[in-house]
């Protein structure tokens, strides 16, 4: 090639010979004058194809790099507000660097927590690590932006490539909002980002509920689809009966997630024209039959299919899962949406979970209290229908009383990986008794000896592992290494052994000094 070539066109002939490879394709020429004459000239050996083009590469390198320009300076970052908090210990910042890495990855929601109970700062070198973690997991960003503060937003605004943002309280380079002044504070809603007019959002609930729902009231109706569902989600901060005629507007959304995210903020409400309007359709499709001869009576249920067009604007799904009719579905999402006080004028709780236990629907009815109770946290529903099934939801609202029972009936080989088991141990009250705690070790011990455990339990051994109190792990690791199992179990046993001392290990570098 023999005609004069730029530096830029010089630097890809070059590339492409590489590529290519000497023997298929000569050397570039020379480049154009104004580039600088003669610059690859002394380099042209016929001898040595492969080494004279080594030497071109090298001199269009420095000849690019010597012309370049620098880049213009951008504009000023803002300042970063000063946030006093106590540095991350050295041991746990290494630790949370491992666990980012991909070792004991589930670990990470427990470990940021613990950093922001103890009131820690997120060493900055894993700052960018976490903000990437969060694009996989969106479920983490509330508790990443409350574990590193306002550098977090300060440095997603000056590296906009990392393609990160979140609802947080910081805004204007990490100033808190409470700080900001009235006229920043309209000026952010008037022509801030979403996540701006959130943050702005979630502290005038805090502060001043009404002005917040006042401003959704005026300009929710021209807020694109995913920014209306996000700033309806703010009513959730001090949800009460005044945000109802609003939430009721939200129903007739265009959008199906703005709907639904208007559907969970009225199922919260203790009583609504949603929750009446529920109930009446529950009283609709069940009424007590007087029993006949046997004097027993009975729950006569009807079921509605297709759906009303009523029915699906309060949320009910009309997509039922394979093997499930529509009515079936639809009488489940109705019964778990129903304020149980509202069963009480057929007849008595007792008496209703008798009669649902009896009937051919009986699993539903059971599976849609219990739902109901888990959400309207009913202590009495929820220890009527554990008689009659073993629902994991039902943990969440069972007493301390009814717990510590519950934890004592699990505790066993056969029962304590069962998705019920592994609930009551999430909500049993901390810290354990010794019976209990003695109970739980002698279980975890006998599922290996007893070979009730094995490769597909390990998700389940390390959800068990993330429940236990953190005093347990290490006795129980202790008596699980001096266990001799055939393979592959022992690898079942040493990988629940090292996650059981790695989140000991975090815990205890996390703690207080006192407590240590």
């Amino acid at each position: 090639m023999n005609a004069p070539v730029s530096l830029g066109a010089a630097w890809a002939e070059l590339v492409s010979t590489a590529l290519l490879g000497t023997d298929r394709r000569g050397a570039p020429g020379r480049p154009a004058p104004s580039a600088g004459a003669d610059l690859l000239a002394p380099f042209a050996r016929a001898i040595d194809p492969a080494g004279s083009l080594l030497d071109q590469v090298s001199a269009v390198h420095a000849a690019r790099r010597a012309g370049a320009r620098p880049a213009a300076v951008g504009p000023r970052l803002c300042p970063l507000t000063v946030w006093a908090r106590v540095p991350c210990p050295t041991p746990a910042a290494r630790r949370l660097g491992v666990v980012l890495a991909g070792r004991h990855g589930d670990l990470l929601p427990e470990l940021l927590a613990l950093l922001v109970h103890r009131g820690l700062a997120v060493p900055p070198e894993h700052l960018c690590a976490l903000m990437d973690r969060t694009r996989a997991e969106p479920g983490l960003q509330a508790l990443v932006v409350q574990a590193a503060g306002p550098v977090l937003p300060w440095l997603a605004d000056a590296l906009p490539q990392l393609g990160w943002s979140s609802p947080s309280v910081f805004v204007d380079g990490g100033r808190d909002i409470a700080a900001l002044d009235v006229a920043r504070r309209e000026e952010l809603w008037s022509h801030g980002s979403v996540t701006d007019r959130l943050a702005l959002l979630r502290h005038l609930r805090a502060v001043e509920p009404a002005d917040a729902r006042a401003r959704l009231v005026q300009t929710l109706g021209s807020e694109r689809a995913e920014h209306r569902a996000v700033l309806l989600g703010a009513l959730g901060q001090g949800l009460g009966p005044d945000d109802e005629p609003l939430l009721e507007r939200a129903l007739d959304d265009r959008s199906a997630v703005v709907r639904a995210t208007a559907v969970g903020l009225l199922r919260r409400l203790d009583q609504s024209q949603w929750t009446d309007r529920m109930a009446a359709r529950a009283r609709a499709m069940v009424r007590v039959e007087p029993g006949v001869g046997d004097g027993v009576d009975r729950l006569d249920i009807t079921l509605v299919a297709p759906l009303p067009a009523a029915w699906e604007r309060d949320g009910i799904d009309a997509a039922a899962p394979r093997g499930v009719s529509i009515g079936v579905h639809a009488l489940r999402q109705v019964f778990a949406a129903t304020p149980l006080a509202a069963w009480t004028a057929l007849a008595d709780p007792p008496t209703l979970v008798a009669m649902a236990s009896a009937h051919e629907l009986g699993p539903v009815l059971i599976a849609a209290w219990a739902e109901a109770a888990a959400s309207q946290r009913d202590a009495r529903w929820a220890r009527l229908l554990l008689e009659e099934a073993e629902i994991p939801a039902l943990a969440a609202a069972l007493d301390e009383e009814a717990l510590s029972a519950a934890a004592a009936r699990v505790a066993r080989p056969e029962q304590l990986l069962t998705p019920f088991g592994l609930a009551v141990l999430g909500a049993a009250p901390r810290p354990w008794p010794q019976e209990l705690a003695h109970a739980v070790t002698a279980a975890v011990v006998g599922a290996f000896i007893e070979r009730r455990v094995g490769r597909h339990s390990a998700p389940l051994l390390r959800r068990m592992g993330r429940l236990l109190p953190p005093e347990q792990l290490e006795p129980i690791a202790e008596e699980l290494s001096m266990l001799g199992l055939p393979p592959p179990l022992d690898g079942v046993r040493d990988e629940l052994c090292d996650l059981l001392v790695f989140r000991a290990a975090m815990v205890r570098e996390l703690a207080p000094a006192e407590a240590t």
